[in-house]
């Protein structure tokens, strides 16, 4: 399926202190299916911090519409979320199923 792809990310916090990541630290997604990077998009994605709402700030990331998924299929999606001031590095990887978003 072609289309605007966006990721976003709320709630991210440092294992050890507790706090919110924030400004200070970037994140990037890399997602593959069976191992292979997905195609259409230029691979990691940076994500933004968007404090818009400082109520919920989050990482938001805008992918390429040329990222080809396939309708029910899983894709396996790492992040790493770093703050190189702090020397802060984490990483974890989730599962995905791609689903055809309906027309409001």
């Amino acid at each position: 399926m072609a289309n605007t792809n966006t990721v976003e990310l709320s709630e991210l916090k440092n294992d050890e202190t507790g706090d919110p990541l924030g400004a200070g630290y970037t994140v990037r997604m890399t997602m593959s299916k069976d191992g292979t990077e997905v195609v259409g998009q230029t691979w990691p994605l940076t994500l933004g911090y968007d404090n818009s709402d400082p109520a919920e700030p989050k990482f938001i990331g805008r992918g390429s519409h040329e990222l080809l998924l396939v309708d029910g299929d899983e894709y396996d999606v790492k992040f790493e979320a770093f703050n190189v001031g702090d020397n802060v590095y984490g990483d974890w990887n989730d599962v995905i199923t791609a689903r055809i978003r309906g027309v409001n």
